[in-house]
Order: structure tokens, then sequence, then C-alpha cells
């Protein structure tokens, strides 16, 4: 049996799925777009996709972080993100409505088989767009679309103060966010 999954705080996460119980608060969450992220930890994701956090949550999405290296959740709350811990999320059934937008970061993409087997191709999954920001694999193929994301300006602003909190210089908060893209790809229930 699979252990019980837990948010990045340690609260247990009800096995209907982790996105499933993630969204389960929100009024209408099976109407809102979902954008999911995994990441290393709550700086790198800040730091790759702070913008993009912020622009999705505030256009209303429903905004789910997977942290491997769980910590402190309030950069992430400054963005209006969820925060799980990715190895309880990657252990949870697959339920739940599936995400709209994916982001990786590349690292990660590439060094853990079950992400990558839960983000392709599955018969009854819904397409979803898929991004990778970083340089997880020297081999990976340069053919890939990189595109640049410029965050709104109060995106730029809630970043800044996320990557304080993160205890990282927000000298280093870039103008704009760069994916490479993986294209749409059907992705299984809840990711």
């Amino acid at each position: 049996m699979a252990p019980r999954p837990h948010d990045s705080a340690g609260r247990d996460v009800p096995r209907d799925g982790w996105i499933a119980a993630a969204a389960a608060p929100l009024s209408g969450a099976r109407l809102r777009h979902r954008l999911v992220l995994a990441a290393p930890t709550v700086g790198d994701v800040v730091q790759a996709a702070g913008g993009l956090i912020f622009d999705r949550m505030i256009a209303g999405w429903h905004v789910l972080v997977l942290v491997a290296e769980p910590g402190d959740q309030r950069p992430l709350q400054v963005l209006g993100a969820v925060a799980l811990d990715l190895e309880s999320a990657l252990a949870s059934p697959l339920r739940g409505p599936r995400p709209h937008a994916i982001a990786v970061a590349a690292d990660l993409y590439h060094a853990h088989r079950q992400i990558r087997d839960r983000l392709h191709v599955t018969a009854d999954g819904s397409p979803a767009e898929v991004r990778l920001w970083g340089h997880g694999d020297p081999g990976s193929r340069s053919d890939r679309t990189a595109s640049r994301y410029r965050p709104s300006a109060a995106a730029r602003a809630f970043k800044t103060q996320a990557l304080m909190a993160a205890s990282q210089p927000p000298g280093l908060a870039p103008e704009a966010e760069v994916f490479h893209s993986l294209g749409a790809v059907r992705t299984l229930a809840g990711v």
C-alpha cells in the first residue's frame, strides 16, 4: 500500500487524489483552469516561474506546486499557490481533475521516470501544455521550442517579495522567465 500523501506542512491529504484534495476547498474548483508545477525547492520554482504562478493565479487559475524538498511555504503563499510534497503526490492515486498546463524543472523531469510517465500520452487523457525550465539533461533535445514569458508588473512585484521570503536576492529575478515546450501531451488524470 502506498504511504498516505501529505502536504508540505505534514498534513494528511485524502486518498482521492492530490490535485482534487488541494482544489477541494475552492468553490467551483472543477471549473477553474489548473497549473501544476514540479520543482526541487521552493526557491527554484519562485525564481524560475514566480511571475507565471502569480499571473495565472490572479487570472483565476488554481496553481499547485509540487516540491521535492519542502520547506517554508511563505514564498508560494505570497504568489497565491498551494504547495504539496512531490514524493507524497507521486505516491498518491491518479484521480482528480487534470491540469491544463504543467511546468517542471528540467532536472526533475530528466531524473524522475515517474514524473515523465505521468506526463506522457494515455488514451483517456486530455491535452495539457507542458513546459520545462532550466538545464537538467546535457543530452536533451535542442529542437524544443523556447519561449520567454514576460510577467505583468504586479507579478514582478509579488515575485520580488516571494524571492525575499525565500531568502534569495530579488535582483536575481529576470525580466522574462524562459521555458522550453514539450508541446501538448495527454496527461494521466491528476498528473
